[in-house]
Order: structure tokens, then C-alpha cells, then sequence
């Protein structure tokens, strides 16, 4: 009996993706990426400001205490003070005197308002200093010099809010002696208080601003902050699948 012979049997089968396929496939995929960034950073920023919000009605919130707490104790002093007054015997000074001691709570009143409102735009900013460094760090960049001033200024205007907390439970009442004294007494006040707001405008008010704004600046150095992650599509060559068996 002759041998029986089986002959091989080849299957070959190809698939081919042109180059113009493989780009559309490319691009399809960017855009959902960046898309979903978006949504990603969107919603960050969004709970970011509520964090923010949240933080300046606490702070505000907490001063509001100070200074009501502060008013009462100022009361205090100025009828205290008027009953002093009325000893003097010149009109014209004893009105002076209620008025310079009245100017005088008012102003550190307003000033320190003023700071605490300086100190919420300082975090504003630096919030929006942290959303740009984190969206930064998803496309890829060394942001550790960035997150390192945000922490450093964070401080800074925490420190900062404490001195001014500190500066608006003070009060400036005029103490004298003497009628002949009561003059150098309210020079001796007005000097305290400029002092005492140069003071915490040159120190603390000045460290946070300064630490914004290195924050600001190393943001700055980071090459490209802004810029998309993946934002071309590269070159695409012929892409062949060849199977076979025999």
C-alpha cells in the first residue's frame, strides 16, 4: 500500500492600519485625555475655593469676635477717660482729648480691617498659585519648589493673621496726670499706635506678602507652566500584523 502524502496547508492572514488611521485613533485619544483633565481641575478648583471660602468666614468670623470683644473694652477706657477729663478745666482741651481718644480706637480699628483684608486676597492669590502648580504636576513638571514657598507662605499668613488679631485687642487710651500733661499724653499715644501699625505693616504683613510672592515666582520658573500635556501628535509609521502557520 502506497504511502499517503498530506500536503501542507499555509494560512496567511494580514491586517494593515494606515498611518492616517492610527492618527485619527491618536488624536481621539488626546482629546479624552484632556478632556478628562479638565474635568479633573475643574472640580479641583472648585473645591478649592470652597476650602478658601470656608477659611475666610472662619477668619472673619473669629475677628469679628476680637473686635467686638475689643469695643467693649475700649468703652471701658474712654468713660473711664471721661471722667478724668472732666477735671480739666479748658473746654477746648477736654474736646480735643475725647476726640483724639475716639480717633485714635478708630484708626487701629480700620487699619487692622484693612490688614485682615489684605491677608484674604494674599490667600486668593495663593490659591490660585496652587491650582496652576498642581495642574502643572499632573502634566508632568518638578514642582516640589513650588509646593515648598506655597507651604512657606501659608505660614506667613498665618502668622501674620495672629499679629493682627494681637493688634486690634489693644487699645490706646490717653493717660495723664496732670492738665499740663495731658498733651505729651496724647503725643505718647499717637506715637504708640503709628509705632505699634508700622510695626506689624513692615514685619508679619510684609513676610506674607513677600511669601506670595515667592511663590508666585517659582511658579514662574517652571518652563511651559501652562502648557497641555501631549499637545502633538507624533509621526506615525506603517503598522503591519502578519500571522502564518503551516
Amino acid at each position: 500500500m502506497g504511502a499517503v502524502v498530506i500536503p501542507a496547508v499555509a494560512q496567511t492572514g494580514s491586517a494593515t492600519t494606515s498611518p492616517r488611521d492610527l492618527r485619527d485613533q491618536r488624536r481621539t485619544e488626546v482629546r479624552e485625555m484632556r478632556e478628562a483633565q479638565k474635568v479633573d481641575f475643574e472640580a479641583r478648583r472648585e473645591e478649592l475655593k470652597k476650602q478658601i471660602e470656608e477659611q475666610r468666614n472662619a477668619v472673619k468670623e473669629n475677628f469679628q469676635a476680637v473686635r467686638e470683644a475689643t469695643r467693649v473694652k475700649v468703652e471701658e477706657k474712654r468713660e473711664e477717660f471721661k471722667t478724668r477729663v472732666q477735671a480739666i478745666k479748658d473746654e477746648r482741651k477736654k474736646e480735643r482729648a475725647l476726640r483724639v481718644d475716639d480717633q485714635l480706637s478708630k484708626l487701629n480699628e480700620r487699619w487692622t480691617t484693612h490688614f485682615i483684608n489684605v491677608l484674604d486676597q494674599l490667600n486668593n492669590v495663593l490659591g490660585k498659585v496652587q491650582l496652576r502648580m498642581e495642574k502643572a504636576e499632573a502634566n508632568g513638571a518638578d514642582v516640589l519648589r513650588v509646593k515648598t514657598a506655597i507651604e512657606a507662605a501659608k505660614t506667613a499668613i498665618g502668622t501674620a493673621r495672629q499679629a493682627v488679631e494681637a493688634q486690634a485687642k489693644k487699645s490706646y487710651s490717653v493717660t495723664f496726670t496732670s492738665e499740663d500733661a495731658l498733651k505729651q499724653a496724647m503725643r505718647n499715644a499717637r506715637q504708640l499706635l503709628h509705632r505699634d501699625l508700622t510695626a506689624l505693616r513692615d514685619g508679619a504683613m510684609k513676610n506674607a506678602r513677600q511669601a506670595v510672592q515667592n511663590a508666585i515666582q517659582s511658579l514662574r520658573d517652571i518652563p511651559r507652566v501652562d502648557e497641555e500635556s501631549a499637545t502633538s501628535t507624533p509621526p506615525v509609521a506603517t503598522s503591519t500584523a502578519t500571522t502564518s502557520a503551516q
